[in-house]
């Protein structure tokens, strides 16, 4: 009797497949309804923190008023934020810029040195951590250490204070931006060989802190204002031009930063679009490595079953007793049993 090969059915999806299928249009699915939309403006969070020149006092206007002036001029969107919301003995004359109020939160406070910044005083004011807990800076001033040269405190305490400022920062928003400006020159005789040290400083804490992720920026007013020119008549305060001139200084290092740290709006949406999008791709290609594979061994299984093959394969020749009993004439011998004794 000849063999005739089964005819091979027409391949239908497998359940596997119809499951990958599933799976994908679903994943396809639940990423479009879960893509998040546009973020909201939010303004640049700037945080303006120092001494007595940063508060400035009741009478001046401050290098915050004339900052402020300088980024609405760029078209910057941006918030200046902070605890304190006068000067150093009351509030001044602030004109508005292109019909705006001046913004006059800081953190400024006469009179403290770096470690007093860290670690607070007992007036009531708290200190850093206190600050942060109210609000996150994308982008922090830090002019410090006018003080400590007025005390004579040396360079190396000034380079561990400072370092241990930035790193608590930084456990705020690791996306931290820091402009470290060097204070201007003084008069002051006790000051004035100590603030040129503290540049030295400064710029070294700058080469070294600095990252793509937290860059940290020296602006350097020692080398640039003069001290009978730029100074009020003590010696120490800017006038108005040096104000106008920090503010300068400070606005164009400000304004160089890269897009990631002067848009949070774009950084918010991407990393909610990385949310969004990692956990589910990378456990859909994880299903499809493992559903490809599975794939392909059903695969390998109907190819070893294709027409060509005979479907009833040949039987295998007999061996042993049962060779000898099929090659008998007559066949078996009929099986007999021992009658009764």
């Amino acid at each position: 009797m000849s063999r005739t090969a089964r005819p091979t059915p027409p391949k239908r999806p497998t359940r596997l497949r119809r499951v990958l299928r599933g799976l994908l249009a679903g994943v396809g699915l639940t990423l479009g309804l879960a893509a998040p939309a546009p973020a909201e403006a939010k303004p640049l969070q700037i945080m303006l923190l120092g001494d007595e020149l940063t508060a400035s006092e009741s009478g001046r206007r401050s290098y915050r008023y004339y900052l402020w002036r300088r980024l609405i001029d760029a078209g910057l969107d941006f918030d200046f934020i902070g605890t304190r919301h006068t000067n150093d003995g009351g509030t001044a004359y602030w004109p508005r810029h292109e019909g705006r109020r001046f913004d006059p939160d800081h953190e400024g406070h006469a009179g403290w040195r770096i470690d007093h910044v860290i670690q607070g005083r007992d007036d009531g004011r708290g200190g850093l951590a206190d600050w942060l807990a109210a609000y996150t800076p994308d982008v922090a001033v830090v002019l410090l250490g006018h003080v400590d040269a007025k005390n004579d405190q040396p360079g190396e305490w000034a380079q561990r204070e400072m370092r241990e400022l930035i790193e608590m920062l930084r456990l705020d928003n690791d996306r931290l931006a820091v402009l470290l400006v060097c204070p201007p020159p003084a008069l002051h005789e006790a000051a004035g060989p100590r603030l040129a040290e503290l540049a030295e400083v400064y710029a070294q804490i700058a080469e070294r802190e600095n990252t793509a992720q937290s860059p940290v920026r020296l602006v350097d007013l020692h080398a640039v204002l003069d001290p009978h020119r730029h100074l009020a008549i003590d010696g120490t305060q800017p006038n108005d031009a040096g104000e106008r001139l920090m503010a300068e200084r400070i606005a164009a290092a400000l304004l160089r930063l890269d897009e990631r740290h002067l848009d949070p709006v774009r950084r918010t949406t991407a990393q909610a679009w990385g949310s969004v999008l990692v956990v589910p791709l990378g456990a859909g290609l994880g299903f499809f490595l493992l559903a490809r594979a599975q794939l392909r061994r059903e695969q390998a299984t109907r190819d070893y079953q294709s027409p060509g093959v005979s479907a009833d394969p040949a039987p295998r020749p007999l061996a042993g007793r049962a060779r000898r009993v099929a090659a008998e004439p007559d066949g078996p011998a009929p099986l007999t049993f021992p009658g009764p004794r």
